[in-house]
């Protein structure tokens, strides 16, 4: 589960890797933001229960009677008999990572928008300090004894 939100950002970002090292993390950050912003409107027209992403896999379920089905996954096919299983929603088969309380958990803390530079008041002790270059490199492999 983390590293899908890695690849989304490396993918998004390959093109702003090439900024400066602010602009990049700006970029990022109205990425992040409009994708929970994305994911709250999403969250807020499901009437399930269950998440698209849930919904999609289980229109995978094909019923045989009423209470026989098959949940196809890929090659692999499973058998499920709700007579053993009376009275359940179809969300009750689902794990709660996929539930539409969990979704809108996850994208429940927003990504605060940041004020223009010239309306920030920046403490001297960070706006003061000035970056000097790094130190010459030393060569490598073992240092040559001078006499």
């Amino acid at each position: 589960m983390t590293s899908n939100i890695a690849e989304s950002l490396n993918n998004v970002n390959r093109l702003a890797r090439r900024l400066p090292v602010i602009s990049l993390l700006e970029f990022t950050r109205v990425t992040i933001q409009r994708w929970i912003h994305k994911h709250n409107e999403e969250a807020d027209k499901t009437i399930s229960d269950m998440t698209k992403n849930m919904i999609f896999i289980y229109r995978k379920v094909i019923p045989s009677t009423v209470d026989l089905h098959t949940v196809a996954e890929g090659a692999k096919k499973f058998i499920v008999n709700l007579n053993t299983r009376r009275k359940l929603h179809e969300a009750d088969f689902c794990s709660a990572f996929y539930s539409l309380k969990n979704f809108k958990d996850a994208y429940a803390i927003p990504v605060e928008p940041i004020p223009c530079e010239s309306k920030c008041d920046i403490p001297s002790y960070i706006s003061d300090p000035k970056m000097m270059p790094p130190g010459p490199k030393r060569s490598a492999g073992r240092p040559k004894f001078e006499c």
